[in-house]
């Protein structure tokens, strides 16, 4: 997947210059983040107590994952990679913050409701219990295009929830189901909710490429089973 070629032209740019450079792995007692891929070091702690903290959590400290609604989740397809969630692996700590590290409770998987891992799709959506009454609604009305602004808020590397700054979509993948973003991610920023300026969720966060500083995330518009279950709200 990562050796397809790019559609937008500033991506392909980018790809040949091996823009910016790729700092160490961050450490979970640094007030600041070190960038893996993204562009510019903006990765900071986020220590809200709001909407959005209490939304997303840290999935077995491997990945991020987002509650969406009515107990659905979602994160990547590979954090998942088949149709059991079974184990504490899949346990989720919402709330998990620098200042709140005993975070707001603990998420339990009971069920895969969609999962799809292959060269055009990664992402997963499951069932859980012990999900926070706070969500972060989800947009399927649009086709985030190249300069929309974005931002990702993800447990890179499994510490706290940070916050990538500002960025935006770069464009489109050639095999149209996936976007390049600029925002700044980690190991473990895996299946995170990338949000739109409104706050609103767009895609999810899949897959870095190390070498020209863009990351990649799954268009949500393109997810039939989004369309089909019940969020408890009407997705615009």
């Amino acid at each position: 997947m990562l050796r397809r070629t790019l559609l937008h032209v500033s991506i392909l740019g980018c790809l040949a210059a091996a823009c910016g450079s790729q700092p160490d792995a961050a450490q979970s007692d640094s007030s600041q983040l070190d960038i893996i891929v993204g562009g510019q070091s903006s990765l900071s702690y986020y220590n809200q107590d709001d909407r959005i903290s209490r939304s997303i959590g840290r999935m077995g400290g491997r990945c991020t994952a987002t509650h969406i609604g009515n107990g659905y989740v979602l994160t990547a397809g590979h954090c998942v990679k088949g149709w059991s969630c079974s184990g504490s692996s899949f346990d989720v700590t919402w709330g998990y913050t620098d200042r709140n590290r005993s975070g707001n409770g603990t998420g339990r998987c009971v069920s895969v409701v969609d999962w799809q891992l292959d060269d055009n799709y990664d992402y997963a959506i499951l069932e859980y219990v012990g999900t926070p009454r706070d969500y972060l609604p989800v947009n399927l009305s649009y086709r985030p295009a190249a300069g929309d602004q974005l931002s990702i808020y993800s447990h890179p590397s499994g510490v706290p929830l940070a916050n990538s700054g500002d960025c935006q979509v770069l464009g489109a993948f050639s095999w149209q189901t996936q976007f390049a973003h600029s925002c700044d991610t980690l190991g473990g920023s895996s299946g995170a909710a990338v949000l739109n300026e409104y706050g609103e969720v767009i895609g999810a966060h899949v897959f870095g490429i190390e070498s020209a500083d863009l990351n990649g995330a799954t268009y949500l518009v393109d997810i039939q089973t989004l369309y089909q279950i019940d969020l408890g709200y009407r997705t615009r």
